[in-house]
This record gives structure tokens, C-alpha cells and sequence, in this order.
């Protein structure tokens, strides 16, 4: 099962892959350590090299005792996915996950964008895919209102 993670004090953001040959499933989960003050619009998503072709995408969100599947803020194209997430206020726990099926080889991206500071639905939507933007997958209009994990 391989699995790629980075780090902060206030995060972790990982990639594992479950399978053998060439039915795989991916998961890419950011995990709080401590919950942030400000609870805006975050975004969450992964970019694939051009070989991978991806099916049946799942992001939710998972704090305290609820697990909600996120259907709508969602950008997707052919080798990227993203999701902008408005964080719940009246949690103690915080977990994203983003699932996918894949029968290809090649390399995946993932990255989550936590705001810096409150921002409109539209300000966290204004990216494209691409990896010269944050985290080799998102390239935003206005990088400065994300904390650049």
C-alpha cells in the first residue's frame, strides 16, 4: 500500500493507494491536529498526470460524530478534481476525505488549501488546475488568500 504524507502543526494531508495490479483505489485525506480559528472556504483536491484516468470521485467531510458526502463546489476536469469546503463551526474534529477508482499508472497530486482569512465561495472556486499552482495542483487567481501547504 503505498503512501505519500506531508505535514504541519495544525495538519496532515496524505495519499494511500488500496489494490493490487490494476484496480486501485485512492484516498487523499487532510486530517486537523488542531482545528483552525478561521472557518471559511477551504479547498481540496488532486491533480493526475495525463495517463491516469479516474472514475467515481467521493469527497465528505467528517467531524465529530457525522460524515457529510460533499456533491456540490466541485470543479472537475480530465485530470483534475477539486472541491471548495465552507468548514463547520460547531465541531471538535476534522477529517476530508476525497476517494477514487483507478486502473492506470502515473503520478497523483493532491493539496488542501486552508483561506487565511473569511472569502466568498466564488474567491475559493477561482483556481485551474496545474502544476505550477499551490501543492502541484491548484493554480488560484488570488494565491494570497490560502496558507500555501
Amino acid at each position: 500500500m503505498p503512501f505519500s504524507s506531508i505535514s504541519t502543526d495544525f495538519k496532515e494531508l496524505s495519499i494511500l493507494e488500496f489494490g493490487i495490479g490494476n484496480n486501485k483505489l485512492i484516498r487523499i485525506r487532510l486530517s486537523w491536529k488542531q482545528l483552525p480559528k478561521i472557518r471559511s472556504y477551504d479547498v481540496f483536491g488532486f491533480r493526475t498526470t495525463s495517463n491516469i484516468i479516474y472514475t467515481e470521485p467521493l469527497a465528505k467531510i467528517i467531524s465529530d460524530s457525522s460524515t457529510t458526502i460533499l456533491t456540490s463546489n466541485i470543479k472537475q476536469i480530465n485530470n483534475g478534481y477539486g472541491i471548495s469546503i465552507k468548514l463547520p463551526t460547531n465541531c471538535n474534529s476534522l477529517e476530508m476525505q476525497i476517494t477514487f477508482k483507478t486502473s492506470s499508472n502515473g503520478t497523483i497530486f493532491a493539496s488542501y488549501q486552508h483561506s487565511v482569512k473569511n472569502i466568498s465561495l466564488n474567491d475559493s472556486m477561482n483556481y485551474s488546475f496545474s502544476g505550477q499552482g499551490l501543492g502541484g495542483v491548484f493554480l488560484f487567481n488570488n494565491v494570497s488568500l490560502f496558507d500555501k501547504m
